[in-house]
């Protein structure tokens, strides 16, 4: 079912906070599709190419996952594909993460299948859709509070 939900496109939002203060090597800009928000739940994945990443990515996944919002957020780290050296994080729901996929071998979010989410989620897919891009505006302006670039 498509569906417009948001009155404000905040789809980049966080893609374009980062991207503006850090050096970025690969990004998935969009969150979320804003022509059908139950496309996939929301999430951004991306690699850094700063010499101090590795303390970024800590930094980024403390704030993260102190933020108080609708769902609770993380930054995972997934796997990469045998014959890639692609790394990307990914800031995801925690709800999302906790799922396990990345874990099951999925070498990065592109191969994230939104019917395992739906499966996963079953009737509070939507709900839950709706409730992570409602986070994501105010998410981004409290990572730029508390991140120092």
């Amino acid at each position: 079912m498509k569906e417009t939900y948001i009155q404000y496109d905040c789809s980049t939002e966080l893609a374009d906070l980062i991207s503006s203060n850090l050096t970025i090597s690969q990004m998935r800009r969009t969150m979320f599709h804003v022509d059908d928000i139950y496309s996939r739940v929301p999430k951004l994945s991306f690699a850094l190419q700063n010499s101090d990443k590795e303390s970024i990515y800590s930094k980024l996944k403390h704030i993260l996952e102190s933020y108080k919002g609708n769902v609770s957020w993380t930054l995972q780290y997934p796997k990469t594909k045998k014959h890639s050296s692609r790394k990307l994080y990914v800031i995801i729901p925690l709800k999302i993460a906790n799922m396990g996929l990345l874990e099951r071998g999925f070498a990065d979010i592109q191969d994230y299948n939104k019917n395992t989410e739906i499966g996963f989620l079953g009737d509070e897919y939507e709900d839950f859709c709706k409730q992570a891009i409602n986070d994501v505006k105010h998410l981004s302006a409290y990572i730029k509070s508390n991140m120092d670039w």
